[in-house]
Formats: structure tokens, sequence, C-alpha cells
């Protein structure tokens, strides 16, 4: 009985020294162990992520520097990293390819892909585009799309609507009247007057004043 006392004693001051000398847990995982990060998105979506041939994948994985994505049949994504990537930004960039555009929303810094004649071609969130038509650009008539953007210049739009064919029709000049308020319709109003066009009518009682009277009787045609 005293041998395993004696036994005892020896074990539980072995235990106290190797206790002293592991440290604490840290409270959190060393920068340096692997990473491994599991989103589930909708089954409508999976192609999206991908990308024509892995494209969507393969520039994630370059732009965070992760090094695999994985996807199965039910929308299950997985992402493992190591030292040095940027995990949370891959997970941002794959829920934000599932986020359902907004009808009425303004979209902030969107990107410019594409300039046509007839308007421009806008990037509002990752992989969607939509069309700026050339009428929606800006609160006057423009004449050139090029004069008001250019390729890769982000701008403020709003989604105005959704067709059934899933397209998206974009403006800025619906960014710009919700903004400037009654001082951007006013001045629009008193450029149409003074471009005297068919709408000097509509643009005097935008200014609280009455239509031009018309001229009464005939114009004679000189002999």
């Amino acid at each position: 009985r005293e041998a395993l006392e004696s036994a005892r004693g020896g074990l539980v001051h072995i235990l106290g020294e190797m206790d002293k000398a592991d440290p604490a847990p840290a409270g959190r995982m060393s920068a340096y162990a692997p990473q491994v990060e599991v989103v589930e998105v909708p089954q409508k979506y999976i192609g999206k992520v991908i990308g024509k041939g892995g494209e969507q994948i393969k520039a994630i994985c370059e732009q965070t520097k992760i090094d695999t994505i994985d996807i199965n049949e039910e929308g299950v994504v997985t992402l493992t990293g190591s030292f040095g990537c940027d995990m949370p930004k891959a997970v941002e960039i794959i829920r934000s390819l599932t986020v359902e555009p907004e009808v009425g929303k303004t979209y902030r810094n969107a990107r410019v892909t594409k300039v046509l004649d007839f308007g421009a071609f806008v990037e509002i969130l990752p992989g969607v585009e939509g069309l700026c038509h050339v009428s929606e650009l800006d609160v006057t008539r423009v004449a050139n799309v090029r004069d008001v953007v250019e390729e890769g210049q982000t701008i403020d739009v709003k989604l105005l609507e959704t067709n059934e064919r899933g397209q998206f029709k974009l403006s800025r000049r619906a960014v710009l009247l919700d903004e400037g308020g009654e001082k951007v319709r006013r001045e629009l109003a008193e450029a149409k007057v003074a471009a005297g066009g068919d709408d000097a009518e509509d643009a005097g009682k935008a200014r609280g004043k009455p239509p031009p009277k018309a001229r009464r009787g005939r114009s004679r045609l000189r002999e």
C-alpha cells in the first residue's frame, strides 16, 4: 500500500510538471494552419459559380490565392487554402455570385464593361450585366455615349426592370434625378424651354408658368 501511495504521489508530481510545460491554448487557429470553408449555393447557380470552362473558379483562386474550390451537384462548395490566402474574400465572391438583382435598387460603383453606340453595358454584380441605354445615361440628351462613359469607368445605376429573357434595364439618369431632386428637374425643364422643342409647354408647367398661347388665324401665302 505504501508503494502505491508513493507511486501515486510521483505520478501527480509528474503530471504537475507536465502541465507547467504545456502552454495554454492560444484561443485561435494558427495562421499557418490549413483553412477549410464550406458554402451552400442554390443549384441553379452552380454553373455560374464554376464559369465557362471553370474560368470563374480559376479567377477566384488567382485573386484570393486559395488552393482549391470543389462543388458538388447539390450546391455544396468546399474551399481549401493555406497560409497567405484570403479565404473570407473567396467566400464573399461566391456568395455575391448568387445574389438576385433587385428592381428599384441603386448599385454603386458599377463597372462599365462595354460601350456601344446605343448605350453601355454595366456590371452591377459579379458576372451580372445590364444595359444602360443612351437615353438613360444623363438627364439631358446624349449625342455620343463616349462623351459620358468609357470602358472601365464606375458609375451609379438603378435597376429599372427585368424583361422576360432575364435582361436588366439600367438607368444612370434615374439616379441623378433621385439625388438631384427638384433642382435637376428644374434645370432639365429650363433646358427644354431654351431648346424651343415640343416640350416647351411641359417645361413651362414644371416652372409654374402658363403655356405659350397658340397663334390664331392662318398664315397667308405670299403671291
